[in-house]
């Protein structure tokens, strides 16, 4: 999405009072980072690449675990991103 839309939609409340605030800032930060290679990639990243790109296995596999990213057949989803995709495609 990169391309059409160099920046995706970032909701402060939504952040301050979603789960992810309750993490740590070194899993915030990881998260944001994927966010942002993920949005980079027109979402459309596999899980190997990305954690060739934040190097960070136990991290990654923790925000797995908690519902923050998805894997489906070996790719990221990240649900708010692909809506907002999604969103962008239909106008």
């Amino acid at each position: 999405m990169s391309k059409e839309l160099p920046f995706f939609k970032f909701n402060a409340s939504q952040w301050l009072t979603g789960n992810i605030n309750y993490e740590s800032f070194h899993t915030q930060g990881v998260f944001i980072r994927i966010c942002a290679e993920y949005w980079n990639r027109s979402n459309d990243v596999s899980y190997e690449d990305i954690i060739l790109r934040v190097n960070d296995l136990k991290t990654i596999e923790y925000l797995i675990d908690k519902g923050y990213l998805k894997v489906k057949s070996k790719k990221l989803c990240i649900k708010f991103l692909d809506e907002e995709k999604i969103e962008i495609n239909s106008k």
